[in-house]
């Protein structure tokens, strides 16, 4: 077994990866006064209606995100807070949001993401080109997930070993054939050295 091969059995024997969930919202910027400075924030823009955020009744457009799992994330952009907001799907996902000047702390389990384009409700105020989201299973244009993409990684692994294991045997039988050839010429020119040598 050649070590490629190996290597190729090694991590498809340790089972698919977990799934990725989010909450099911996008995120856009806005400029608020944080501290007595202004600062330019990351916010819900948009919501799934059958997603975990707009499920719990936790989570409202234009709620300021301050904190993503107990890390300050007033200074990050808003595709690092969304990277962030992911995670194995069930998992919980604790934010710190800020809300009419209140901050208030919340608690969402993570479900399956699809790329979504529309959302169940929306703010027109967030940053034009700003907004980045991923909404829950049911949104239209599904991706697949990480596990289905292992899976998918794995069977394209093993039939390219199955076409590199064919191509070996041919290049094996190509260089035996080769070799006997060259044997019988070997021998058809010290037969005729002989030969010469005799008359």
């Amino acid at each position: 077994m050649t070590a490629l091969k190996a290597l190729h059995l090694a991590i498809c024997r340790q089972g698919p990866a977990p799934a990725v969930g989010g909450i099911g919202v996008a995120l856009g910027t806005e400029t608020v006064k944080l501290q007595g400075k202004s600062r330019k924030v990351v916010k819900v823009s948009q919501m799934a209606t059958t997603g975990p955020a707009a499920q719990s009744g936790a989570v409202k457009v234009g709620d300021v995100i301050l904190e993503v799992d107990g890390r300050d994330v007033t200074s990050l952009d808003v595709k690092s807070v969304k990277e962030l907001t992911k995670g194995v799907t069930g998992s919980p996902l604790r934010l710190k949001l800020l809300r009419s000047g209140a901050a208030q702390e919340v608690v969402i389990r993570r479900s399956d993401l699809v790329s979504g384009s529309l959302p169940a409700s929306s703010d027109a105020g967030s940053s034009a080109g700003g907004s980045v989201g991923v909404m829950p299973q049911g949104a239209a244009g599904r991706e697949p997930s990480a596990s289905e993409r292992g899976k998918e990684g794995c069977e394209a692994a093993a039939a390219l070993h199955e076409e590199l294991e064919k191509l070996r045997a041919g290049v094996a039988a190509q260089t035996k054939e080769l070799n006997e050839t060259r044997e019988e010429l070997s021998k058809a020119r010290d037969q005729g050295a002989a030969g010469e040598g005799k008359a």
